[in-house]
């Protein structure tokens, strides 16, 4: 239990930690200012604050075909699950086969260096996830519940998605989404292009998604090393069951 409160922990200091670095940045000591954003609080005096329509290029929205319901292998083509951006890191694991009777649609092939977001999922968890995609070797088309996102040259894109990753994103976000719980939830795009955020100097944004690269690595390493306990842990607990239960521990009798 104490280890599971530990998780429990990190996940919410990796959730500030981020949403402290993109809304405040990383010098305590600069002046701030009054953003007018409910969520969003002070910001540093120099930064911008401005709805995403104002660095975004083109927002692109893929094909959904009927696929096969396993993923790609070899030189096959497959079509992005929305899932594929949940927790900020993108998973290129999770997509379906496009069948060989299907022509794959060149101009929706998944990049090095994309922003994607899910648009549309029954888990309103994840819509509104971005994840960058680090490399591609495999040759993967976006789906109609994936965004692609362009950006002109105001916006280093590692920030962008730790931006959207922040509370005062995945607050706006929620109100964003149109559909019932278990439905089949929706982030309109004109909603998305609405969404605020505060944007600091170009060699700012680079610093901040660096320095948050750092840090959220070392947590996510100490919180891999604690799931690792847990599950040895979780593994014995249900061998002494087993053992007791099936008599192969020998236990003291109870005394009156």
């Amino acid at each position: 239990e104490k280890q599971q409160k530990l998780v429990e922990l990190l996940a919410e200091k990796r959730a500030a930690l981020s949403n402290q670095a993109v809304t405040k940045g990383l010098d305590p000591n600069v002046p701030m200012k009054e953003s007018g954003i409910p969520g969003i609080g002070e910001v540093p005096a120099h930064w911008q604050v401005m709805a995403l329509r104002r660095v975004l290029g083109l927002i692109e929205q893929g094909w959904s075909p009927q696929c096969e319901g396993h993923p790609v292998s070899g030189n096959d083509w497959g079509v992005l699950k929305s899932g594929c951006t949940a927790g900020g890191c993108f998973n290129e694991n999770a997509n379906k086969t496009l069948p060989t009777s299907l022509e794959p649609r060149l101009q929706l092939l998944v990049r090095e260096g994309d922003v994607l977001v899910c648009r549309a999922s029954g888990s309103p968890d994840i819509i509104g996830s971005a994840a960058l995609v680090p490399t591609m070797e495999k040759r993967l088309m976006l789906s109609d519940k994936i965004f692609r996102l362009n950006f002109v040259n105001l916006v280093h894109p590692a920030f962008v998605v730790h931006a959207l990753a922040s509370r005062a994103s995945r607050s706006q976000i929620e109100n964003m989404i149109s559909g019932a719980e278990g439905l089949a939830n929706n982030l309109p795009q004109a909603r998305l292009k609405d969404l605020m955020f505060a944007r600091p100097p170009y060699r700012d944004q680079i610093a901040i998604a660096q320095w948050l690269e750092s840090e959220l690595e070392r947590l996510d390493n100490v919180r891999a090393v604690i799931a690792g306990q847990l599950s040895r842990l979780q593994e014995y607990r249900q061998a002494l069951i087993t053992a007791a239960v099936t008599g192969q521990l020998e236990i003291p009798e109870a005394r009156q």
